[in-house]
C-alpha cells in the first residue's frame, strides 16, 4: 500500500495518516525541486536521543526529513549507534531522563552565547 493510499484510508489510526501524509506532501515538493535543503551540521545529544526513541516508530525517511538529513544517513547513524551501545541506552531513557538532558543541552546553549 503507497502511502497516498495509507493518507487516504479512514480505517488506518490517526498517527499512519499524518505520517503518511507528511511522507506524500515531501515527495511532492521533492518532485518540484522545493524540499527542504539538507542541513551539514552533524547531530546533537538530544537528536541522537531522539532519533534512537523514535526511529521504530517514525521510520528513517520521516526522521531524515525532521532533522534534514537524508535517509540513508539516519540510517547509518542508527546502524553506528547500534554497534556502540549508544542506540539502546537512549532508546531505554525514560520521559523524564530524555527530559533532563534536553533541558541541560539547553541550558548549556544559552550559556554558551
Amino acid at each position: 500500500m503507497t502511502a497516498e493510499e495509507i493518507a487516504n484510508d479512514e480505517n488506518r489510526n490517526w498517527d499512519e495518516r499524518v505520517r503518511a501524509t507528511a511522507e506524500v506532501e515531501y515527495k511532492k515538493l521533492a518532485a518540484k525541486g522545493e524540499a527542504p535543503k539538507r542541513k551539514r551540521e552533524p547531530l546533537g545529544l538530544v537528536d541522537r536521543a531522539y532519533i534512537a526513541r523514535f526511529y521504530d516508530y517514525d521510520g528513517a525517511t520521516n526522521l531524515g526529513a525532521l532533522f534534514g538529513k537524508k535517509r540513508q544517513n539516519i540510517m547509518q547513524l542508527v546502524t553506528f549507534m547500534k554497534a556502540s551501545g549508544e542506540y539502546e541506552m537512549y532508546k531505554n531513557l525514560t520521559d523524564e531522563e530524555y527530559e533532563k538532558i534536553v533541558l541541560t543541552t539547553e541550558r548549556s546553549e544559552r550559556n554558551a552565547l
